[in-house]
């Protein structure tokens, strides 16, 4: 099998244009008379550190969009899946991570208020719900108009990360591909079955016990027989049986689709393969209106939409968290953000804001003036960027994991747990 590569090499004349940078072009066709690998190295050619991001879920995109508009980094985002699917929960975004959203892009904020729907809390604070693929391609849409500063690296597995004292960067390689990537800092954006995670050796995130299914629907189709949720709030329509939940979240009038997400601890729901099954389940514990509904609402799903996911979420006591070297699990050039650091319950929908939060902190730390410095050996590194990152998010993210676990056991015990109290709700959505 031949394998052809072609390497454009280019830099930027006074007036702008794009030209060949033959000095570039000619030390490496010299270096590669020299030199064999199997492996097609990607280094920055400008005197800009390369920063890989691993997974181009939200926090993926966001992190790269606040890393570039730094100015300070060349970024590589690097995802596993070969396309952006139409898929995915609905998201509710706390005040909190708005706030982090604006801070790294106030352009994307500003979509996402414009798709989403703004909701009041309980307690009083406005926060908005949207689709998550539409937050996904609020961000995607950003970065891909900033292709001179991040690449995007589409259907590569991460394999393995090279990651030695003496070397001035990090090696990031691939299963699939043998490309080659030099990074002086790595981003492990790869969601609840984080591969970066497994690579720095540490436990996967543990199944809750809970399992599920979501999907979506169009209420404004002809014929529809739920149309008339559509003008009945955020949630139109729940059903909450012991162990058995589903919740409905309206988009209307921005939009006329319905998204649901159904969860269960029941022990015979753990290895159902279909939705109609796990529907069932219902069938004897609800009256016959809610039946029918239920009955309704999974038969005008649009197929497309309908995705199982198991509940995952790591564990954040004192004593996990001991041995993990001081933070959450980073070390040398490597650090982990969002669900890859801290998956937890959707009990609060903090999930994702958390994942915002961390973005934005991270950000702060790697636009400070003397970066370059820290960022030159993998001790700097760790000493000044991973672990200080990861210690300044712990104590906050450790207190809203363990209220969201508090509050999924209350759920799937048929309790409705009340609002936060007013000063814990004032401190998580006034954000960092």
């Amino acid at each position: 099998t031949a394998l052809r590569i072609t390497i454009l090499f280019y830099d930027k004349s006074s007036s702008g244009r794009c030209r060949p940078c033959w000095s570039v072009m000619i030390h490496f066709l010299i270096s590669c008379l020299f030199l064999s690998s199997q492996y097609v190295i990607i280094m920055g050619t400008e005197a800009k550190p390369n920063v890989v991001v691993v997974g181009a879920g939200l926090a993926g995109l966001l992190q790269s969009l606040g890393l570039s508009k730094t100015d300070k980094f060349n970024v590589h985002l690097v995802e596993k899946q070969t396309d952006f699917l139409l898929q995915g929960a609905t998201l509710g975004v706390g005040n909190n991570g708005m706030k982090a959203l604006e801070e790294l892009c106030p352009e994307v904020a500003k979509d996402v208020r414009e798709a989403g729907r703004p909701f009041v809390a309980s307690e009083g604070w406005t926060n908005v719900l949207i689709q998550w693929w539409e937050m996904r391609n609020a961000l995607l849409n950003r970065v891909q108009e900033r292709s001179d500063t991040i690449q995007l690296h589409m259907g590569l597995e991460i394999d393995s990360i090279e990651d030695l004292e003496n070397s001035p960067s990090a090696k990031v390689r691939f299963k699939n591909s043998l490309l080659e990537l030099e990074a002086q800092l790595v981003i492990g954006a790869d969601g609840v079955n984080s591969a970066v995670r497994g690579i720095l050796g540490h436990v996967s995130a543990v199944k809750s016990g809970a399992c599920g299914w979501r999907g979506s629907l169009d209420l404004s189709k002809p014929g529809s027989k739920l149309a008339h949720l559509l003008e009945k709030g955020n949630v139109p329509f729940s059903v909450n049986e012991k162990d058995l939940v589903l919740l409905s979240f309206s988009f209307y009038p921005r939009s006329s689709r319905l998204a649901w997400v159904l969860a269960s601890q029941l022990e015979q729901a753990q290895d159902i393969k279909s939705a109609t099954e796990v529907f069932q389940l219902f069938k004897e514990k609800v009256d016959e209106d809610t039946w029918d509904a239920l009955t309704n609402l999974l038969h005008e799903t649009d197929p497309e939409t309908l995705m199982s996911f198991r509940v995952k979420s790591h564990y954040m006591s004192d004593d996990a968290l001991k041995l993990l070297g001081g933070g959450w699990g980073g070390r040398g050039r490597v650090t982990l953000i969002g669900d890859a650091a801290h998956a937890m319950r959707a009990s609060t929908g903090q999930g994702g804001s958390m994942a915002f939060e961390d973005c934005a902190v991270l950000c702060r730390i790697l636009s400070q003036d003397d970066i370059s410095q820290s960022l030159s050996t993998r001790s700097l590194c760790e000493k000044h960027i991973v672990l200080p990152f990861e210690q300044e998010r712990i104590p906050r993210v450790k207190i809203i994991h363990e209220d969201t676990r508090l509050r999924a056991l209350q759920t799937y015990a048929g309790d409705r747990s009340g609002p936060w109290d007013p000063s814990f709700a004032s401190w998580v959505y006034t954000g960092v």
